[in-house]
C-alpha cells in the first residue's frame, strides 16, 4: 500500500488530460435470460467503448468550459466521452496501463452513488408521445413502441452554472439539433448536453402536452 501512494504523489500531468484505469477498453459481455455472453466488438469498437474509469492521475490545474465546483479525488468513477479508448491510447504510468482524456470531454464523477456532473454538461431524458399517437383507443399498438419527441427533453442532472442559463432540474425544454449524445450512467440512459444547447423552456408541457414543429 505503501509503494501505491508513492506512485500517486509522484506523477503529476503536466497538460490537461485526467489518467483512468479501465477495466476493459469495450463493454464485451451482456446478459441475456441471466446468462453472461461474450460480445464481440471488433465491429463498431467506438460504439461499445468504456466510457468510464477510476481515476488516477490529473494535474493540479484544469483549464474547465466554465467552473463546475468540483475537484476531482483520486479512486473517482468517471464518465467521459468515448475518445477515452481511441487509438488505443493506453499508455505505461509508472507501471499501469492508463488511459487519458482531456477534462473538457470529462462528463461526470460518481461519489457514494451520487452523480457530480463537470464542466458545463447536463443529464436529460427523452420526452415521449403520449400514447394516443402509437395506440387506438380500443388499444391497438399501431407501432413497435412509443417514440422519443423530437428535440424535447427533461432535464434531470444540472451543473454549478446551469442556474446562471436558466436552467433547472425538472424542465421541459427544446434543444439544438444533434445534441443528444446518448449513453448509459449507472445503470440508466440518459442524453449528455452543455448548458448553451438548451434552447426553449416549456413551462406548461408537462401538464398539457401539445404538438410543437422545432425547425
Amino acid at each position: 500500500m505503501v509503494i501505491i501512494k508513492e506512485k500517486y504523489e509522484n506523477y503529476t500531468p503536466l497538460g490537461n488530460e485526467v489518467y483512468l484505469d479501465l477495466e476493459s477498453e469495450t463493454n464485451d459481455t451482456i446478459i441475456v435470460n441471466g446468462e453472461e455472453l461474450y460480445l464481440d466488438t471488433a465491429f463498431q469498437r467506438m460504439w461499445h467503448a468504456r466510457q468510464w474509469g477510476e481515476v488516477r492521475y490529473f494535474p493540479r490545474r484544469f483549464k474547465k468550459e466554465g467552473e463546475d465546483g468540483i475537484e476531482l479525488v483520486k479512486g473517482d468513477k468517471m464518465y467521459c466521452h468515448h475518445f477515452l479508448i481511441e487509438n488505443r491510447q493506453a499508455k505505461d504510468v509508472m507501471g499501469e496501463k492508463l488511459y487519458f482524456i482531456p477534462y473538457p470531454m470529462c462528463f461526470c464523477v460518481v461519489r457514494d452513488g451520487e452523480i457530480h456532473m463537470l464542466n458545463q454538461y447536463i443529464l436529460v431524458k427523452p420526452i415521449v408521445e403520449p400514447e394516443e399517437k402509437y395506440m387506438t383507443k380500443s388499444g391497438i399498438m399501431i407501432k413497435p413502441e412509443a417514440e422519443n419527441i423530437e428535440r424535447i427533453c427533461k432535464v434531470v442532472k444540472t451543473n454549478a452554472t446551469s442556474e446562471e442559463y436558466g436552467i433547472r432540474e425538472g424542465m421541459i425544454a427544446t434543444f439544438l439539433n444533434d445534441a443528444d449524445y446518448a449513453m448509459e450512467i449507472e445503470g440508466e440512459n440518459y442524453w449528455v448536453m452543455r448548458n448553451k444547447e438548451i434552447e426553449l423552456e416549456l413551462p406548461t408541457y408537462e401538464k398539457e402536452p401539445f404538438d410543437i414543429e422545432i425547425n
